[in-house]
C-alpha cells in the first residue's frame, strides 16, 4: 500500500509493458513511411475516441482503449516535434526538457511524495486542486533543475579555480 503500491502499479507495472514495448518500437522505427503512419495514427486515435465515448461501457475495456490510445497519440506527437522545433522558443524548451529530463522527473517525484505525505490525494480532488497540484509539480521540476544547474556550475567554477595557478 501507499507509495510502494503507487510505484509498482503505476511507474512500471505489467499493465504498462505494452506501452514500453511500443515506445521502443517507435524509437527504432524508420521514418520513410511517416505520412502513412501519421494518417493511420490519426484515424486510429479518432476511432478509439469515438468507441470510448459512446460504445464502450465496460470499465476494463475502456481502460484498455485508453492505454492503446497512447500509441497513436505518440506517433502524431513525434511527427509534430520537427515542426515545433522550427520555432526557436519551442526548440529551446524541447532541448531543455531533453537535457534535464532526470531533473524534471526527480523534482516532480519529490513534490509528489511531499504532497502525498501532508495532503489529500490530488487525483481524487476537485479540478482546482488538481490544477494546483499540476502547478506544484511544474514549480518543483523547474526548481529542481535550476538548483541542479546552479550547483553544477558552482562545482565547475570551483574545479577551474582550484586548477589555476
Amino acid at each position: 500500500t501507499g507509495f510502494y503500491a503507487f510505484y509498482y502499479y503505476w511507474i512500471f507495472a505489467p499493465q504498462h509493458f505494452f506501452l514500453v514495448v511500443c515506445g521502443i518500437a517507435l524509437a527504432r522505427a524508420p521514418r520513410h513511411h511517416a505520412l502513412r503512419s501519421i494518417a493511420a495514427a490519426v484515424v486510429l486515435a479518432a476511432g478509439i475516441v469515438v468507441l470510448r465515448a459512446g460504445l464502450i461501457h465496460d470499465v476494463f475495456a475502456a481502460a484498455a482503449f485508453h492505454a492503446v490510445l497512447d500509441v497513436p497519440l505518440t506517433i502524431v506527437l513525434l511527427a509534430i516535434v520537427p515542426a515545433v522545433g522550427l520555432w526557436t522558443p519551442a526548440a529551446l524548451a524541447l532541448a531543455w526538457c531533453g537535457t534535464t529530463s532526470w531533473g524534471i522527473y526527480l523534482g516532480q517525484m519529490l513534490v509528489h511524495s511531499v504532497l502525498h505525505m501532508f495532503g489529500p490525494e490530488p487525483e481524487k480532488a476537485a479540478i482546482t486542486v488538481r490544477w494546483a497540484y499540476f502547478a506544484c509539480l511544474l514549480v518543483g521540476a523547474v526548481g529542481f533543475v535550476t538548483i541542479g544547474n546552479a550547483v553544477r556550475a558552482a562545482v565547475e567554477r570551483n574545479m577551474l579555480s582550484a586548477t589555476e595557478p
